[in-house]
């Protein structure tokens, strides 16, 4: 990636300022004490072109974040809201026809899965990176500069991932039959109870495999 954006970098120069009243009190025989105000930092308008590109590249990059986050924060906001884990909790035995339609759509698409192997993922990828030796950022403003951008294109990794993880299921409508036969709704029941017994199975390995990452 090329740096393409600027903002300026605060100078320790300054110039002499201005006095001015800031306070009344008793003391000389004006009444007023003169103290001069703090001075401003003054920003450099021509920085390194070497500082330029980072500085472009991390603004560009920061830019992308936010959009990421707020795309991020949206898909999350429906399983937040549908608590599909008390779905693994149902008993397909006492459910009507529409109750398991339902049930076996979100089954099909993987609904319970998405948050821990968005999890796991990311645990993972993290757990990775920290073991990977790198050669330390150098001490100069490009050098810190060029750290903080890897740490943001990292950032922007797991969140591209994470967001296509979420958008995996698709958003293709299904139907709830009107009308079953007795025949029809048993086999629907017993399609939706092996679905959901298989579905636990995988949700409790990836439960165990993120404890197994968080405790190493």
């Amino acid at each position: 990636m090329k740096p393409r954006f600027a903002i300026a970098l605060i100078s320790i120069t300054g110039v002499f300022p201005a006095c001015g009243p800031v306070e009344e009190k008793a003391g000389p025989p004006a009444g007023t004490t003169f103290v001069a105000p703090p001075v401003e930092p003054r920003r450099n308008p021509n920085p390194s072109p070497e500082v330029h590109r980072w500085l472009e590249a991390s603004a560009s990059v920061r830019t992308q974040l936010a959009g990421l986050k707020e795309e991020l924060a949206g898909l999350q906001q429906f399983h937040v809201t549908n608590h599909f884990d008390d779905f693994l909790t149902l008993d397909p035995a006492v459910l009507d026809a529409g109750q398991l339609t339902y049930l076996r759509h979100f089954l099909e698409r993987g609904y319970f899965r998405i948050e821990r192997e968005v999890l796991l993922q990311l645990l993972e990828s993290r757990t990775a990176r920290a073991t990977t030796s790198q050669a330390p950022a150098s001490g100069d403003i490009a050098g810190r500069l060029q750290s903080a951008l890897h740490r943001d294109e990292t950032l922007m990794i797991d969140l591209e991932t994470a967001i296509a993880r979420y958008r995996a299921p698709g958003e293709d409508p299904f139907q709830v039959p009107v009308v079953l036969t007795e025949a029809e709704l048993t086999s629907l029941r017993e399609k939706v109870t092996a679905l959901l017994g298989a579905e636990r199975a995988k949700v409790a390995e990836l439960d165990q495999k993120i404890r197994d990452v968080q405790g190493m």
